[in-house]
């Protein structure tokens, strides 16, 4: 059962530029690569379907209501990325033979989301949030590590 503060799954403290921080345990190597190329991370997590399912980004909706994206999201890793890192990564998958068409066609099999969220303002305006959030299917973490180690 996860904790009160939200931790679904194992982690791993990793150091980076003098702060802790807790990385879920899959994706350590992912994550370390991804700093060793210059890219920020905001956020990230292995199974994000597990994670909505047990409550993991504290949202006060009801369990029922949550099963759907739960349902949806399962077997998803999700990074959240500064939208300019965002589009660099993506960029970087779109030369790769096997993850070009998965990051262009949103109705490929195995196909990446990329959501950038506009929220509204209380003075009658919308904003873009200064984050992407990807999420695709935790089986590829093998092969995009494999394309980001080949990065000089």
């Amino acid at each position: 059962m996860p904790h009160e503060l939200g931790q679904v799954h194992p982690t791993v403290p990793l150091v980076h530029e003098g702060e802790t921080i807790d990385v879920d345990e899959d994706l350590v190597p992912l994550i370390q690569r991804l700093w060793e190329l210059g890219f920020t991370t905001e956020g990230c997590c292995q199974d994000f379907g597990e994670s909505i399912e047990h409550n993991g980004h504290r949202s006060n909706t009801s369990p029922a209501d949550r099963q759907h994206h739960a349902d949806f999201h399962r077997g998803k890793v999700w990074l959240k990325l500064p939208e300019d890192d965002a589009v660099r990564l993506i960029a970087i998958l779109g030369t790769s033979p096997e993850f070009a068409e998965r990051v262009r066609r949103w109705t490929h099999p195995d196909a990446w989301q990329n959501v950038i969220h506009i929220f509204p303002t209380n003075d009658g305006h919308a904003r873009r949030a200064p984050s992407a959030q990807l999420t695709f299917p935790r089986e590829q973490l093998g092969a995009l590590l494999k394309v980001l180690q080949d990065r000089r």
